[in-house]
């Protein structure tokens, strides 16, 4: 079995800390997220929706390089 971290995100104001790791297993890869925190869905949430704006930032700029309209 292969363990390995994947992202972190850290929230110094409301003090959440979301790690996520990849383990590779004999069944395939699985996600797995520790959350820190005094209210654990609100940290995965906000980690969700910090990496939805950081993927549509970077598709945006993908497009903008190759002279394409986003679609």
């Amino acid at each position: 079995m292969k363990i390995e971290v994947y992202r972190r995100h850290s929230d110094p104001k409301s003090l959440d800390i979301v790690i996520e790791y990849l383990l590779e297993c004999s069944p395939g890869e699985v996600s797995v997220k520790l959350a820190y925190s005094s209210d654990p869905a609100r940290a995965l949430e906000s980690t969700m929706r910090l990496r939805k704006v950081v993927l549509e930032s970077y598709t945006k700029r993908c497009f903008e390089a190759i002279g394409e309209a986003r679609p």
